[in-house]
């Protein structure tokens, strides 16, 4: 929490973000999110992997 809240947000306003912040644990979407974001940067590492294999632009070769 940053002090600049904590003097902006009145004790309910605070309590109410707390609370919102809290469900999106309580429900996972951060868990979730955390899973997709790693799933696609081990697709872009991948995709990037496969690309200097294969020689860039160089489709008959198998990057393989």
């Amino acid at each position: 929490m940053t002090e600049g809240a904590l003097q902006v947000l009145s004790l309910d306003e605070l309590r109410g973000v707390i609370g919102h912040e809290l469900s999106h644990v309580k429900n996972r979407d951060t868990l979730t999110t955390a899973i997709a974001a790693t799933v696609a940067g081990v697709l872009a590492y991948v995709a990037h992997w496969g690309f200097l294999l294969g020689g860039g632009r160089n489709r008959e070769g198998n990057p393989l």
